[in-house]
């Protein structure tokens, strides 16, 4: 049959989350790079409109399963566009969602593969088989981490590295006064103990802080973090992009989020990491940035090892053709 779509991308998209809307924009980046033009591009998203005129790509409801599998036939392959998306820490929704998209994908003789996930953490057996199930069908497996290539390799998963597609996008280099910070609702612990060490490091060092929300729910935690004299912020800001100019207004930065550190590091930013999940204590050893255990005082900020990013941004290139090719000899 003739099918109208070169690629489906699937992850969480037009949910209103910045760093999986990064993510989206910088698999597109890579499509382009291999010759697909976005109206040969279909995503799944929970805010269709949104998604298609932001990025400029046909867009499906993720929700309806009639628009999925529809999506699915019109679609050669199916692309799990990066992101945390098998892993049952946060629900185990989320491993029944997409393990289901695998499914479908699959019957709709459309290819599933991904490309810049991060596999796990589970809490549970279940989400760790329905995880590796899905794994298997899928005909190539890019993980953007140590920790997810363990896990694959527990699994009996052939796997390779890759960089976060994140890292190919182009951020303003950070030439500000201001401490960006970014803190994400967790366990109701962290987040809280990690507010006051942070307003102890920018009192001592003099700076003013920036609240950097990637989400909404990161601007009301923010935002009651200031109301409450937890974290004094001169103002929060939601980015609505890689290109943002809040990166450029930093001299430093503190965060939780994964895409948030990511960013930082583009920008130049000298920072500090504050881990939640394995994926964020990956990325801060490789990027130089020191890892806040929790208890006591914020280490110094420390400037990014440019090295590795320069060779991160080549490689998401390489790596995605290369897995490009072998969806296509698959």
């Amino acid at each position: 049959m003739r099918r109208r779509f070169v690629s489906l991308i699937c992850g969480y998209y037009g949910m209103g989350n910045l760093g999986d809307e990064l993510l989206l924009a910088a698999v597109l980046k890579e499509l382009e790079s291999v010759g697909v033009d976005r109206d040969r591009v279909a995503v799944l998203s929970g805010d269709t409109e949104g998604t298609s005129s932001f990025h400029g790509v046909t867009a499906f409801d993720r929700w309806s399963l009639t628009e999925v599998w529809r999506a699915c036939r019109s679609s050669h392959n199916c692309l799990f566009g990066g992101g945390g998306l098998f892993q049952d820490v946060t629900s185990l929704r989320s491993v029944l969602y997409y393990g289901g998209v695998v499914a479908i994908s699959r019957a709709a003789g459309c290819a599933p593969w991904l490309f810049g996930n991060s596999l796990g953490p589970f809490r549970s057996s279940l989400g760790r088989r329905i995880s590796s199930f899905a794994l298997m069908a899928c005909s190539v497996v890019a993980l953007r981490d140590d920790h997810s290539m363990a896990e694959a390799a527990r699994m009996g998963i052939p796997a390779k590295r890759c960089p976060d597609p994140v890292m190919s996008l182009n951020v303003p280099q950070g030439r500000g006064n201001s401490l960006l910070v970014n803190l994400r609702p967790w366990n109701g612990d962290l987040e809280f103990r990690a507010a006051g060490a942070i307003a102890d490091y920018a009192e001592r060092k003099g700076l003013p802080v920036v609240g950097v929300a990637m989400c909404g729910q990161d601007r009301d935690l923010l935002e009651r973090l200031d109301k409450d004299g937890v974290l004094p912020v001169s103002d929060v800001v939601e980015p609505k992009g890689a290109d943002d100019p809040v990166w450029g207004s930093g001299f430093a930065s503190i965060g939780m989020r994964l895409h948030f550190c990511l960013l930082s590091s583009l920008a130049g930013l000298p920072g500090t990491a504050v881990p939640y999940d394995p994926k964020v204590v990956d990325f801060g050893r490789s990027v130089g940035y020191p890892l806040w255990d929790g208890v006591g005082p914020f280490p110094d900020t420390v400037v990014p090892n440019r090295a590795w990013i320069d060779r991160c941004r080549k490689g998401v290139s390489e790596t995605f053709r290369d897995s490009w090719q072998e969806v296509f000899r698959g």
